[in-house]
């Protein structure tokens, strides 16, 4: 049995209660109780791994880091008591929302943008005491969405939370990536300056050579100058590429909500926002076998998706912060003349950068296809 309980009282009759169902189970059908330990053995595993990468999204909205003190499934009684008022829920429940079932199963708190799913305990075959909430804020719907603040490559802007620790550290690459701008503006000023002056210069002395060579330094300038504003609008364009994909849902939640895409009405007894993992997390505390096997290895395939999506990005948002950085810098030694020297050039920044861009427009797209053909 997994820990979800309150405190160690309601832990020690988890055991126990898991125990009294084993013995029952194997004494008619050893098999399939077997196989029931085998898969709650690993989704305790894929639950632990789930609990470490969901530690790149505390470890950035000020929750802390910690892979001890976090827990995956919550109670309902636990999430609701977290919530202090409308603008402060509390920092698991601002990802469920939980709230009472309505007596009338067509009144929903489901949102507009949310994918509505209608459980019936009974005929799932739900403990309505004991079938927790999960909370997992790392999913690969979060990760396209932007709603990562450690993956997220806008270091033109310096917004977040404030009392993120990696808050800190955007800010200081923002600066250096405004820094290499400004510098390089500056040095285009320079050269047009530089090559302005000596081309009057050589007019007025006929020199048709040192004519040419400033001629060709004029236009580089231009050159570079379109380089530079190219490499901002590749920078802001690829910020913004995955609202393309899921902009009625960025539309109706400003982008700003933390709630979670799936919404899940509970017959009679309560309703919680979910991603796509947390959703096949919930159906694997099914006691019906067959419903708890499919989505145990569902809910394993997913870790293993966001676990491999959670390495991706987070190098994709180191190289793009290099990149970011060595943009300016690559315009700046076309502009004087030094590109063969430099081991990048415009063309290779620019596919490069927009790759890394699209992998995220891609995790979007697929998002916006599983949460609109109603897959799940």
């Amino acid at each position: 049995m997994m820990l979800h309980g309150e405190n160690i009282i309601d832990t020690i009759g988890d055991w126990i209660d898991g125990a009294v169902d084993f013995v029952t189970e194997f004494s008619q059908d050893s098999g399939r109780a077997i196989a029931r330990v085998i898969l709650n053995f690993f989704k305790a595993i894929f639950d632990a791994i789930q609990r470490i990468i969901n530690n790149f999204q505390t470890f950035t909205d000020g929750s802390g880091w910690s892979f001890v003190d976090t827990k995956l499934r919550y109670s309902y009684r636990e999430l609701r008591a977290e919530r202090v008022s409308d603008h402060d829920l509390g920092p698991n429940n601002k990802y469920t929302r939980v709230k009472k079932a309505s007596e009338d199963d067509n009144e929903t708190n489901a949102r507009a943008w949310q994918t509505l799913i209608t459980i019936d305990p009974e005929e799932h075959e739900f403990d309505r005491e004991k079938t927790a909430i999960p909370v997992i804020p790392i999913d690969i719907y979060n990760m396209a969405v932007g709603n990562v603040d450690l993956f997220s490559v806008d270091f033109l802007s310096t917004t977040g939370n404030s009392n993120s620790i990696w808050n800190f550290f955007r800010s200081v690459f923002s600066a250096l990536t405004h820094l290499t701008l400004y510098v390089t503006a500056a040095l285009l000023l320079t050269t047009l300056i530089y090559h302005g002056v000596h081309l009057v210069w050589f007019s007025i002395n006929t020199t048709p050579a040192g004519r040419k060579e400033h001629q060709d330094g004029l236009q580089r300038f231009a050159t570079a100058l379109v380089m530079l504003i190219g490499v901002v609008v590749i920078m802001a364009l690829a910020i913004n590429a995955s609202k393309i994909f899921l902009q009625p849902i960025n539309d109706a939640t400003g982008g700003t909500t933390d709630e979670l895409p799936i919404r899940v009405h509970v017959t009679d007894t309560y309703e919680f926002s979910t991603n796509i993992t947390g959703f096949a997390r919930y159906m694997a505390q099914s006691t019906d076998f067959d419903t708890m096997s499919n989505y145990t290895i569902i809910y394993i395939v997913l870790v293993v998706i966001n676990v491999f999506t959670a390495v991706m990005m987070l190098c994709r948002m180191f190289i793009m912060l290099a990149l970011g950085i060595i943009g300016p810098i690559v315009v700046a030694a076309y502009a004087l003349h030094q590109e063969n020297s430099f081991p990048m050039n415009f063309s290779k920044w620019t596919t490069t950068y927009v790759k890394l861009a699209l992998i995220q427009v891609f995790l979007a797209a697929v998002c916006n296809i599983i949460l609109e053909s109603g897959m799940i």
